[in-house]
């Protein structure tokens, strides 16, 4: 009746459910009425219980320690306690498991690395300067997903141990190294994708013979335990059972190895008398093929003269049977078993390796013919000897079955996907010949699935152009794009291809692949790059003219799409003007191009960098130095060019200060010397420009301010928390218009009035500084500034005007120097030279300068002009020391040479001050003016002098002796170092008596492979330590679960405190962690109350910092050796 009701009941269900539901309801229903899994674990035979007795059932054996009831209830309980053992479970349990690690753990732990890569791919920007990567990250790109990675490494982990003979094993190891590879962790990833290869093939659930043996010696040592702990007795009488198995299993083992030696030596005999018996008869066949060929020429010869034939003496090479003409018969004559012909294998064998050594000459050979055309390893040259690839591949199994995995409908083995990944790994390590080979056996593997042959290729390309191979790139990837099926996929090699084209110069060929990336539906970047591109091609192509492509950009900057990318137009525009010699043209388009720039601050850097370089190379030094400065507030510190930058930008700085001095004070020098009344009326009409300007200024302020207010009513009061300097959303709005208007500009006061300062406010004091012109501003908006205040600025005066021209010849010599040995501009210093020696011909500067000059002359060649010079030196200067350089081209060695023997008499000195031996000090501090006749070091040796009076004579002839040297040399260093002892001794403060000794090496040694610690060290005791330890913890559980880093307080001395975060295995993981911090800082450091800094420290080197206690000599180590 109950079956009755089931089948009514499904019946009435299979009417309202589809096809696919039904056959689930059909799989459920036969699950619940299979019986227990085979799987599960046998229980042990209870002690006293027979389970195979002779009548088939089950019997109680008497024993005196146990009852029948014991038995039972031990029989019950162990049925009770059974496992299950996911090894041997039957087919639906197999496929249970696939079931479940799918759509489990695998499906979460996907779920999460998806996430954090799209992440990437989000926050990823292409930099369209440079050749793109054919990948859109790399190594260690994953730092801020590094909470979905650790998460995907948990749930694979966990999948792999609840699920371990799921076919979805070696996807999970797959997630386990992509997520190691995108932390930059590539030791623990290439581990991965190697196990990966080594140990799944088609048949994922086999597994390999080692780890079979080890299961299978782990269950019977287990096994022997249990046994052991129930019945002594029973355990030995295994254990000397095993043994004499084992013993003659070995016996039979080695006796079938010995019949098999045995066998192998006969076939190998058998098989080398064939080969001597089958060398015989061939040498017999060609001896009667001659002979008969003999005869024959006899018998024809024979024929013609009209004689008989004569008679053939070839003899029969069977029994029974004569050859005869050209036929050859013969009969197989009976062989022992032992004289058979050898095995179809081991023929095979033979003639493969026949062919495999003709294969190697050949290769070899051809090796050595182009050895000298290439330094970069090729795909196909890659050497197949690599301990690294131990595995990869397919195997003799699969080989022979002809099958890698993966059918129609079936499990797609993740070997294949490891591959790719184990061979980008390398590329990372620069195991560059390990990831050739991998290419390799990809390539030559004809099983290797059609789908991902774009894969392959674009790891070729990314292999090429990592090693700079441009055309073996190309040609990989055309590959690429031809094996890839979608359009959107082909967009970036096809971008990658047309710009080594452009790089080659194959403009037409890259014109044609920036076209087909406009059909291959790009992102919106990449086509907007595609078509700026296509226009320059077209030019450099003889398409277009430089005008029409300058047209065909225009058109695209009145397009609402990319209104936003305006500014990168005009940069185009700009680059095709420079490439046709307009420079004009180009400096105009440059400043739209930053005018337009609203939205991307890396272009409108990079808009000011171009106009910054242009400048210069016109030696428009004042313009591009002004350039150079927004260039610096725009880029970020990564970019690659951003130190040459900051050099190149402090030189002019330097330079144009100095032009600024000259330009300043001319135009003061001008206005002294015009008439009174004129002068006067001058300098009204800078006051009211002045007056002006400072009217401008507050305007703008109240303006901001009303906008401030008026996004915020109540921005006014600061008690309601809303005033404007607290709003967050008002002084956003205000920074961003003010940067839609003006820019980023430095952070300097009255930056608009910098540019106008010598030309308007030419009445400026020397002092040219931002504050001085900002005191004049405020002064006339407050309508304080007069024409007597200015007046006072003017060199009217013969010791005022002799100041001026002072300053003047200073900034001409700097500028002339600037120009010859910083920025190697040899005509323009020649120019200023010039200037200088016409200006003021007898200057302090005059000898270096005719020395200079005569240097210059001397190498152009202009010998009249240097031999000019060179008189002036030796009619006007005969005794300086570069009269005698131009004498005598030595004298500068002999210098130098009288210079070291100074500094090593010092140092020498030094030593005996050290040993406090300060007779001797003192004795070779009088000798050394009649040794040396010029002492640029007297002011150590006087301070070595002072030092000694401190520990002979008491403190106030010590204090006086300092200050002695104060005064003496207020210009040199010891100044600087007497002034820190008198400080010390007059309030206890640390201060440094060394006298200028030299400085010995770093206490410290970096290395690479120890393990690290990560310190964070404080300037002043925090009250916050314990929050900062509290986020360091969990900023390490969002981000390095995985690491199991510990968090320490420590103190060095009651008033310093550090924080320990351990341990890290190397430097370079460290490194990660380090970056990762910095990424977070705002966030981890919020709240501290004091200074701080953090850095990376081996145990070593911390042991050596705590003696020290000296964080500012650690933390420079630190930044010089870990990068």
């Amino acid at each position: 009746m109950y079956y009755n009701i089931v089948s009514v009941d499904c019946a009435g269900l299979y009417r309202y459910v589809g096809f696919k539901s039904r056959f689930i309801i059909f799989l459920l229903l036969l699950l619940a009425a299979l019986p227990a899994q085979v799987g599960y674990a046998q229980p042990k035979k209870p002690q006293g219980v027979d389970l195979n007795s002779s009548d088939g059932t089950t019997t109680i054996k008497a024993d005196p320690n146990q009852t029948i009831q014991g038995a039972l209830k031990e029989q019950k309980e162990k049925r009770l306690t059974k496992t299950k053992d996911p090894n041997k479970a039957g087919w639906l349990g197999m496929r249970m498991q696939d079931l479940t690690a799918r759509f489990n753990r695998y499906f979460n732990a996907k779920l999460r690395y998806t996430e954090g890569v799209l992440r990437l791919k989000q926050e990823h920007k292409d930099n369209y300067d440079d050749i793109l990567p054919i990948y859109v990250f790399k190594n260690g790109d994953g730092t801020t997903i590094s909470a979905n990675l650790d998460e995907t490494v948990k749930k694979a982990s966990l999948a792999i141990q609840l699920k371990p003979n799921s076919k979805w094993v070696d996807d999970c190891y797959l997630l386990i190294g992509q997520s190691y590879y995108l932390k930059g962790d590539k030791e623990s990833a290439s581990s991965s994708f190697q196990y990966i290869t080594k140990n799944f093939g088609k048949n994922i659930r086999k597994l390999p013979k080692k780890q079979l043996k080890q299961a299978v010696k782990k269950e019977q040592a287990k096994e022997k335990e249990d046994i052991k702990k129930q019945r002594e007795e029973t355990q030995k009488e295994k254990k000397e059972l095993a043994a004499e198995k084992k013993k003659q299993a070995e016996k039979e083992k080695k006796e079938r190895e010995k019949t098999r030696e045995q066998k192998k030596k006969e076939l190998e005999k058998s098989k080398k008398e064939r080969q001597k018996e089958l060398a015989e008869k061939k040498k017999q066949r060609e001896k009667e093929k001659k002979q008969r060929e003999k005869e024959r020429a006899k018998a024809q010869k024979a024929k013609k003269k009209g004689k008989p034939v004569p008679q053939s003496k070839s003899k029969t090479t069977t029994t029974g049977k004569k050859t005869g003409g050209d036929e050859e018969t013969k009969t197989e004559e009976f062989k022992p078993a032992d004289t058979q012909p050898p095995l179809k294998e081991d023929t095979k064998a033979e003639n493969d390796k026949t062919e495999e050594d003709k294969s190697k000459s050949a290769d070899k050979n051809k090796k050595e013919a182009e050895k000298d055309k290439t330094e970069v390893q090729t795909i196909e040259t890659a050497e197949e000897d690599t301990s690294a690839l131990a595995g990869i591949g397919l195997t003799a199994e699969e080989e022979a079955k002809g099958s890698a995995g993966g059918g129609f409908m079936q499990h797609k083995p993740a070997r294949y996907d490891a591959m790719i990944w184990l061979a980008r790994t390398y590329i990372e390590k620069e195991w560059y010949a390990e990831a050739a080979q991998i290419i390799k056996i990809a390539k030559e593997d004809r099983r290797f699935p059609k789908k991902k042959l774009a894969d392959l290729a674009n790891l070729e390309a990314h292999y090429y152009l990592t090693r700079q191979d441009w055309p073996q790139a190309k040609v990989a990837l055309q590959s690429a794009i031809k094996a890839t099926k979608s359009k959107k996929q082909k967009a970036r090699p096809y971008f990658i291809l047309a710009q080594l084209n452009n790089r080659d110069g194959n403009f037409a060929a890259a014109l044609n692949a920036f076209k087909k990336v406009l059909k291959s539906k790009p992102p919106f970047d990449m086509e907007f790059q595609a078509q700026l591109n296509i226009a320059q091609a077209k030019m450099r192509s003889g398409a277009y003219t430089p005008e029409q492509a300058i047209a065909a950009l225009e058109k695209l900057t009145k397009e609402n799409k990319y209104a936003d990318v305006t500014d990168q137009i005009y940069f185009t525009m700009a680059e095709i003007s420079i490439e046709n010699g307009n420079m004009e043209q180009a400096n105009a388009f440059l400043g739209e191009s930053a005018k337009n720039s609203t939205t991307n601050k890396d272009q409108k850097g990079l808009s000011y960098l171009k106009l910054a370089d242009l400048n210069y190379d016109l030696e428009r030094y004042v313009q591009a130095s002004v350039y150079y400065d927004s260039t610096l507030a725009l880029l970020p510190k990564s970019f690659a060019k951003y130190n040459d930058i900051a050099n190149r930008r402090s030189v002019l700085s330097e330079l144009v200060e100095h032009l600024n001095t000259i330009t300043l004070q001319d135009s003061l020098q001008r206005i002294a010397k015009m008439p009174d009344a004129a002068r006067r009326a001058y300098l009204e009409n800078v006051i009211l420009q002045l007056e002006e300007a400072a009217a401008k200024k507050q305007a703008e302020e109240e303006a901001k301010q009303a906008a401030a207010n008026a996004a915020n009513p109540a921005g006014s009061n600061p008690e309601t928390g809303n005033w404007y300097f607290y709003n967050q959303t008002a002084r956003a709005n205000g920074f961003n218009d003010f940067n839609q208007r003006w820019g980023t500009r430095p952070l300097v006061d009255n930056w608009r009035l910098n540019s106008k300062i010598s030309g308007v406010i030419a009445t400026a004091p020397a002092d040219t500084s931002a504050t001085s012109i900002s005191a004049l501003m405020d002064k006339a908006g407050k309508g304080m500034l007069s024409v007597d205040d200015l007046l006072k600025q003017l060199p009217l005066t013969p010791q005022a005007l002799a100041a001026s021209d002072t300053l003047i010849a200073d900034a001409l010599f700097a500028v002339g120097m600037a120009y010859r040995n910083r920025l190697n501009n040899l005509p323009k210093a020649t120019e200023t030279f010039d200037d200088l020696l016409r200006r003021y011909p007898d200057s302090q500067y005059s000898p270096q300068v005719h020395y200079t000059q005569y240097l210059i002359a001397k190498a152009a060649p202009d010998l009249q002009k240097a031999t000019q010079h060179k008189n002036q030196l030796l009619q006007k200067y005969p005794e300086t020391t570069y009269a005698k350089l131009v004498q005598d081209a030595n004298y500068l060695q002999a210098l130098n040479e009288k210079e070291r023997q100074l500094e090593q008499y010092y140092e020498q000195t030094y030593a005996f001050y050290k040993q406090e031996n300060f007779d001797q000090v003192k004795k070779r501090s009088q000798e050394v003016n009649t040794l040396f006749e010029a002492n640029p070091l007297q002011p150590k040796f006087d301070l070595l002098n002072a030092l000694i009076t401190g520990h002979t004579q008491d403190k106030a002839a010590y204090i006086a002796a300092l200050k002695d040297i104060v005064k003496k040399y207020p210009n040199d260093e010891v100044k600087t170092k007497a002034q820190e002892i008198l400080q010390y001794i007059d309030t206890g403060s640390p201060a440094t008596p060394a006298a200028g000794s030299t400085e010995g090496s770093s206490p410290y040694t970096f290395q690479a492979a120890a393990k690290q610690y990560l310190v964070v060290s404080f300037t002043a005791y925090s009250q916050q330590i314990t929050a900062l330890t509290s986020n360091l913890s969990n900023f390490n559980g969002s981000n390095f679960s995985v690491d199991k880093l510990k968090v320490n307080q420590m103190l060095l001395d009651p008033q310093t405190q550090v924080v320990l975060v351990k341990e890290f295995a190397d430097v370079e993981k460290g490194m990660i962690y380090y970056r990762t911090l910095q990424q977070n800082e705002s966030t981890v450091f919020a709240g501290i109350d004091t200074g701080y800094r953090y850095f990376l420290i081996s145990k070593s080197n911390f042991t050596e910092y705590f003696k020290r206690k000296d964080s500012d000599a650690y933390y420079q180590f630190f930044t010089q050796n870990y990068k």
